[in-house]
Parts: C-alpha cells; sequence; structure tokens
C-alpha cells in the first residue's frame, strides 16, 4: 500500500498537462468529424444537439444534450453531429508523469459523462479556449494549468482506475528515470543498452521489467510516442513531413511514411488534410 502511494505521489509529482487546442463550435446541420485516431484526449460536452459516437469494431453509441464524451488517447473513431443544430464546446489534450507516461495508460475515463460533471468539463473546455487565444501572462499560464488539473480531476472521478499489483507499481518507480530519457531524447539514439543502463539492469530483464510494466516492449512503446508526436506536429504545424520524420526519430522520411500509414490508415499528407477539413470538435 505505501509503495503505491508513493508512485502516485511521484506521478503527482513529475504530472504535465498538454493542452493542443479547443473551441465552441456552432453548428448547423448534420456534421461528421470523418474516422480518425489523435494523438490525444478529447473531449466535448454537447449543450445543444445530440451525435453518435461510432468506435472501431462497429460500436455506436448516442450522445444526448448535455452529455460529455470523452476518447481516450489513440481510439480510433468517428462522431457524427446529427441534429440541425449543434454547439460543442471541446478540447484536445494529455497528461504525462515521468515526462513519456501518458496517463491515459494508467485510468480509463468513461466514453459518456452525464449530469454536472459534464457541465463542467463543458465549462472548462471553453475557459480553456477562451484563455489561450487571450495575450499571454503570467496570471492566464497559472489559470491555463489550473483549468487542465481541474479537467483531470473530473476524468479521474468518472474513470475506471485499473488496480495497479505491488510488482508493477515498483517496476513503474524503477522505470521513472528510463520514460524521462525518452521524453527528453525522442528524436535521438534510443538503444535498448542505453536505457537498461539508466534501469540498473540488464538487457533481457530491462525487456521483461518494461513489457510487465507497460504492456509493451520498448521499441513498440518508444514508436508509438514518435508516432504521436508525428500526429501532433501534423495538426499542430505546417512543417514538411521530411521534417517531421527528423524531428522524430525517423531518418527515412518514406520508411516513415511507411510507417505512419499503416498505423493510422493514411499517409501523413493526407492525415494532416482530413484533420483540418473535419476539425468541428
Amino acid at each position: 500500500m505505501k509503495d503505491a502511494e508513493h508512485f502516485w505521489r511521484m506521478a503527482g509529482d513529475s504530472l504535465r498537462f498538454e493542452y493542443r487546442g479547443g473551441a465552441v463550435t456552432h453548428l448547423e446541420g448534420v456534421h461528421t468529424t470523418g474516422w480518425r485516431t489523435m494523438p490525444d484526449i478529447v473531449t466535448a460536452h454537447v449543450p445543444l444537439g445530440h451525435a453518435i459516437i461510432e468506435l472501431e469494431g462497429g460500436t455506436k453509441i448516442p450522445l444526448k444534450t448535455g452529455e460529455c464524451l470523452c476518447i481516450g488517447l489513440g481510439m480510433t473513431h468517428r462522431i457524427t453531429m446529427t441534429s440541425q443544430q449543434e454547439i460543442s464546446r471541446w478540447s484536445h489534450f494529455n497528461y504525462f508523469a515521468f515526462g513519456s507516461l501518458n496517463l491515459s495508460t494508467l485510468i480509463r475515463p468513461h466514453l459518456v459523462i452525464k449530469g454536472d460533471a459534464a457541465e463542467k468539463i463543458g465549462d472548462l473546455n471553453a475557459a480553456l479556449a477562451e484563455n489561450r487565444v487571450a495575450a499571454p501572462s503570467l496570471r492566464r499560464a497559472i489559470a491555463h494549468q489550473a483549468m487542465g488539473f481541474s479537467l483531470l480531476r473530473i476524468l479521474v472521478d468518472n474513470a475506471e482506475l485499473p488496480t495497479q499489483s505491488l510488482e508493477r507499481v515498483q517496476e513503474l518507480q524503477r522505470l521513472a528515470p528510463v520514460l524521462e530519457c525518452i521524453h527528453r531524447d525522442l528524436e535521438g539514439a534510443l538503444d535498448q543498452e542505453r536505457l537498461a543502463k539508466i534501469a540498473h539492469l540488464s538487457v533481457s530483464r530491462f525487456r521483461a521489467v518494461f513489457q510487465h510494466a507497460l504492456g509493451t516492449a520498448p521499441r513498440d512503446y518508444i514508436g508509438g510516442l514518435r508516432l504521436q508526436r508525428a500526429q501532433e506536429f501534423l495538426l499542430s504545424t505546417d512543417l514538411p513531413v521530411n521534417e517531421i520524420a527528423a524531428r522524430t526519430g525517423h531518418d527515412d522520411p518514406f520508411h516513415f511514411s511507411r510507417i505512419f500509414k499503416k498505423k493510422c490508415g493514411v499517409s501523413p499528407s493526407e492525415y494532416r488534410n482530413r484533420a483540418r477539413i473535419n476539425a468541428v470538435m
């Protein structure tokens, strides 16, 4: 129990809120986001109108007036607004601990949030969007972070928190310096020998500990983070694809494009174009 408490204290001390964007969108007629896989968490409160959330595999979930959706990191989905007039108060963001550990791997918010919690998320989404376009200042920067963590509190209160075994908690604590190193040097060489040395483990033991703690191999974890960073660049910048490839640790832009298309279903350029055309929430 003490180890678990220590882990969450460490995670809280290193917690980082990253806001990528949001708005209060007024729509008329049927609109859709198209099928997409986002590099962040998506929340959207609908004070007017209703929608259908579709998930990969065929699941369809209705979103009624006053409710809020919460799409987790990497979930392939499509949101279709089905009423003639809609308002969506939405945000895209992430939370990280230890540099690169996305909290989406530790908590799973409900897909649809209702009642007062939904209304509060909508209020925070609107305030975050307004705060971002205002003139920057220290007070606004502090307010921005405070709103981000208020939003996290609501999501945690409306989430499934997986029970961490004592062994896994200890492993995550041991890997904290490794995760921070990955975050700092994502575009550089992150060979497993280097990371194992940081964790004071042999390479074979490091692989086993990493797989058990995070549910994925080190190479796949790093590849996923690099893909997520590439998605963020495509959505928020006009950088050419070859430069994005270099900034995310890919020496060959053609190889990068092949990997991206295999994972996301479309080329990097098409991913950017679709996101901009369908940016309604």
